[in-house]
């Protein structure tokens, strides 16, 4: 087995005015001891994993994200209906970099997709998408890009049943690096602050 490359604990030392925080240790595999400068907090390693998932998406509202060719196409059986919106959100499908196409009136080829779904079952992932943009095509509150691209992030994310160190400390590195500035807007969302007055209570020098 490969020995992992070693993370720098400075790569999230928050040292840039944007960073979480300093690791300090896992809690239950699921949470990660972070010392920032008000104190200690614990962040939530699910959410940080869809929000990872979100900002690898989110160039698809500006530049686009860039399609990439599958080796194998795949083909899918489809309703009709769904090649229908495949075709209506074609432009929307494409700054995804998600490229389709029909074959007859029961199948779609999927093409190419962004490198964040690469990894996806995609015979799932591309008709639960398109019954989504059905679903929301009537309902102008549930449209526009930042309800999609949680929805999309959360189909992405696979829960990990336990998390190590290493792993966590790199979910944080790219979260800085995806979001920037702008993490700090999701802190109530990804930390909860850790109250250590009452372990220095429970010492008794009486």
């Amino acid at each position: 087995t490969p020995t992992p490359t070693p993370i720098r604990q400075g790569a999230i030392d928050g040292a840039s005015g944007c960073g979480l925080g300093k690791a300090l240790s896992l809690v239950e595999q699921r949470y990660l001891l972070l010392g920032r400068d008000d104190g200690l907090s614990l962040l939530a390693l699910l959410p940080a994993q869809r929000l990872r998932a979100k900002g690898q998406l989110r160039l698809a509202k500006s530049e686009g994200l860039k399609p990439q060719p599958l080796l194998i196409p795949h083909s899918i059986p489809v309703e009709a209906s769904m090649i229908d919106c495949a075709e209506q959100h074609a432009l929307l499908l494409k700054q995804l970099g998600i490229q389709l196409k029909a074959k007859g009136r029961s199948h779609l080829v999927i093409l190419s997709v962004c490198m964040p779904l690469r990894q996806q079952n995609l015979q799932q992932l591309i008709p639960a998408l398109l019954e989504y943009l059905a679903s929301v095509a009537e309902d102008a509150e549930a449209q526009g890009w930042d309800r999609l691209l949680e929805w999309l992030a959360g189909q992405i994310t696979v829960e990990l049943p336990a998390y190590s160190l290493s792993q966590a400390i790199q979910l944080v590195t790219e979260l800085e690096q995806l979001w920037g500035h702008e993490l700090e807007h999701y802190n109530t969302q990804l930390l909860r602050p850790v109250d250590v007055r009452a372990a220095i209570e429970a010492f008794d020098y009486d």
